[in-house]
């Protein structure tokens, strides 16, 4: 095509102008596309993911979460048609340019979430005010549309919600299928019951040691757990870096029945990469709908939670749930809160405080029982004969 001629003076003005706006930290292609029409909201999304959302200042399940969100909530990239439906029948933001979008449009994204799940829909405007604050710094708007004032968000409802001792026991026997003479899972029993045999495992894992569902559960490798000391170690979790938790009898008997298993033909045994895994996935290397799969480990196990659910006719909970019943249960059976903060690596006693405010009454009792002043004992004499 045709280019502009110029002076040599107009073209060093120009470079000089250039150069103090990339010093400023401003990409000079997205300077030349912002001056032309204006960078859409999808394409400043994109370049946060490129530019901001990355190790080690963001984890690895807020950056899946980040973009599992974006993808579902802002484009309809969904297996959930009525999801799908909703984005559908709304403006659609992503293809909008970010410095045309108002409050108004902010607040409109939020209550068109919000029909859906209101957690999700203050979830999702909060991550796009991070966005947009990136652009701001990025001098690619000057105000953040997505700054809505608490009074206008929904109201942040904590689902402390949890599974009673009963039901757990029952579960637990119903997840762990393990061969009394050999030791191993009885893969045998879960496919007579049609069962996903590494996804019971890792539910059943999940309620043993209440550890995260994700980063601290599905993904974790054989050179984690040490048999001889009955520890589990992490590099890193949510709150802790290097950190070392000890392992009951009935999850390490659990992990001991599925190292079995690996040696057996069938779901725990591969020869690649993900014999490295206590919960490897079936589906890696497979291509679907949204590419290669890439996860050597489970990342799904929604459908055995919704049918352990149905089993025992409990009402819907989300999976991270299982971390509730794990400490309120605990914290039940022990009424030691530090205790229960140590084995869930809280780093602050009031965080798990709250799972004693959640059984009520049966802990401010043990409370009481534990404060209560020892009175001293009466001698009693005795009486002559």
């Amino acid at each position: 095509g045709s280019t502009q001629s110029m002076s040599l003076k107009t073209a060093r003005l120009k470079a000089k102008k250039l150069s103090v706006q990339i010093s400023e930290g401003k990409d000079p292609q997205t300077l030349k596309k912002l001056a032309k029409e204006g960078m859409t909201l999808g394409e400043v999304k994109d370049l946060f993911f490129a530019k901001e959302l990355k190790k080690p200042a963001y984890q690895p399940s807020t950056i899946r979460n980040y973009k599992s969100g974006f993808k579902c909530w802002l484009e309809g990239d969904t297996t959930d048609q009525s999801i799908v439906a909703l984005v559908r029948n709304n403006p659609k933001l992503v293809d909008k340019p970010l410095v045309t979008i108002t409050d108004e449009d902010a607040e409109a994204l939020l209550q068109m979430i919000g029909e859906k799940s209101e957690a999700m829909a203050n979830k999702i405007i909060r991550q796009l005010k991070k966005v947009c604050n990136f652009a701001i710094r990025k001098k690619l708007i000057k105000t953040n549309p997505f700054k809505i004032p608490k009074d206008k968000m929904f109201r942040d409802k904590e689902d402390n919600r949890y599974i009673r001792p009963k039901h757990l026991e029952l579960i637990k026997s119903w997840l762990i299928k393990i061969d009394k003479r050999s030791g191993a899972l009885n893969l045998n029993a879960y496919r007579e019951e049609e069962l996903n045999p590494v996804s019971c495992c890792l539910i059943a894992f999940w309620f043993l040691t209440g550890r995260r569902n994700w980063s601290e559960g599905a993904s974790i490798i054989w050179d984690q757990i040490s048999f001889q000391d009955k520890t589990i170690w992490y590099a890193k979790t949510k709150t802790k870096d290097s950190v070392t938790y000890k392992l009951g009898p009935r999850v390490l008997k659990l992990l001991k029945a599925i190292r079995k298993a690996g040696l057996l033909k069938g779901p725990f045994n591969y020869s690649d990469v993900r014999k490295d895994y206590v919960f490897p996935s079936a589906k890696f290397g497979q291509i679907t709908r949204r590419g290669k799969n890439k996860s050597p480990h489970v990342t799904d196990c929604r459908n055995t939670w919704k049918r352990m659910l149905k089993k025992f006719n409990l009402d819907y909970l989300p999976m991270k749930n299982q971390r509730h019943s794990y400490l309120t249960n605990g914290l039940h059976k022990t009424g030691n809160v530090y205790l229960m903060m140590k084995l869930a690596g809280h780093l602050r006693v009031t965080t798990t405080q709250r799972y004693a405010q959640m059984l009520g009454e049966d802990v401010t009792r043990a409370l009481e029982h534990i404060d209560k002043e020892e009175v001293e004992p009466k001698l009693l004499e005795l009486k002559k004969a």
